[in-house]
């Protein structure tokens, strides 16, 4: 059950740094 949370927080952690950066390089092309 611990475990199932752990990878589940990982995976949900990982999703929201791929949107995070996503929108950073969309900032970064939009500002040059």
């Amino acid at each position: 059950m611990a475990s199932l949370f752990v990878a589940a927080t990982i995976a949900v952690y990982g999703f929201v740094m791929k949107y995070v950066l996503q929108n950073v390089a969309k900032s970064a092309q939009s500002t040059k």
